[in-house]
């Protein structure tokens, strides 16, 4: 089973980054910039149903030891990268 991150867990988050691997696991046959674009369309889609997530994700990220990449980026967007990486590596052992 793939990790479930603690962040995701409320409110139905987990459940609608699981409707976005799919797109997440296209993104690798586009050209850099046409991913960049659905990975920030996912990102957009996530925060129109949890807005508040953006503050609490840099609150989150301060608590996380040995991830120096968290402080250099969005916290939130940094996230749901790391969470898509581990469902689709997931996906693609099963």
């Amino acid at each position: 089973m793939a990790r479930r991150d603690p962040f995701f867990e409320a409110g139905g988050r987990a459940e609608f980054l699981d409707t976005q691997v799919d797109v997440y696991q296209r993104m690798n046959r586009m050209s850099s910039r046409q991913r960049r674009i659905a990975e920030y369309g996912i990102f957009a889609r996530y925060l129109e149903h949890w807005p508040e997530d953006a503050n609490r994700a840099r609150e989150y990220a301060k608590n996380i030891k040995g991830t120096a990449v968290l402080s250099e980026v969005n916290p939130l967007l940094n996230l749901i990268q790391n969470w898509l990486y581990a469902r689709r590596r997931y996906r693609l052992r099963c």
